[in-house]
């Protein structure tokens, strides 16, 4: 199975209120699900044996990201700061493998096309993008768009009215403070991207504002 680069590049933008900006990524942790552990069951001659089995494998289509997110309000030229505002209050993060994302014409993306563009296949999985996004919900002002809930947190899917790799973006509301995540811990956002597991994927980050 391929993996999945992280990438946070800024093209050119910076920061701004009600605008969106590339945001710096640092990895801390990751890993996968565990594996069910065989076990075995002593067969005799003669014998009938009621064995129920109960494991948990882990999917291939999907990649999960979490954490928290940080940043100030600032002006200045380049690495140089002016003057700093304070803490910024973060509102919605974008994850896509597009660089030139058009931020004002956003739509309501189809969990359909997720399936068809990373090629998922067999319609009979239970992992299939239309089986996960069977929500609906509103965000960056987009409204009507599928949608799913990872615990307590709410992600969804965006276009720029064509279905691409590049064109698709997943969203998820930032929650400020952070709430329970799913290791117990307290963090600002949790989303998943599709990954095609035969080609490497590279995926951006990006942040608004409120």
């Amino acid at each position: 199975m391929m993996g999945i680069t992280l990438v946070c590049a800024s093209f050119g933008t910076v920061f701004s209120i009600d605008g969106v900006g590339g945001g710096a990524v640092t990895v801390t942790n990751t890993g996968t699900l565990t594996e069910t552990t065989s076990e075995s069951a002593t067969a005799v001659g003669g014998n009938v044996t009621q064995v129920n089995v109960q494991t948990n494998i882990s999917t291939i289509k999907w990649q999960g990201f979490y954490g928290n997110i940080g940043g100030n309000i600032s002006l200045g030229i380049g690495t140089d700061n002016f003057y700093s505002f304070g803490a910024a209050l973060f509102q919605t993060i974008y994850v896509t493998q597009g660089t030139n994302t058009d931020w004002v014409n956003l739509v309501a993306g189809n969990a359909a096309d997720v399936d068809t563009t990373w090629n998922f296949g067999v319609a009979d999985d239970v992992d299939q993008a239309v089986d996960v996004f069977t929500g609906s919900s509103t965000f960056a002002g987009v409204a009507i768009v599928p949608s799913t809930n990872i615990g307590s947190f709410n992600m969804g899917i965006l276009n720029n009215g064509t279905n691409s790799k590049s064109t698709t973006v997943f969203v998820a509301d930032i929650e400020n403070p952070g709430i329970v995540g799913f290791d117990s811990n307290s963090f600002n956002y949790q989303i998943m991207v599709p990954v095609e597991t035969t080609v490497a994927e590279t995926y951006n980050f990006y942040v608004s504002l409120k």
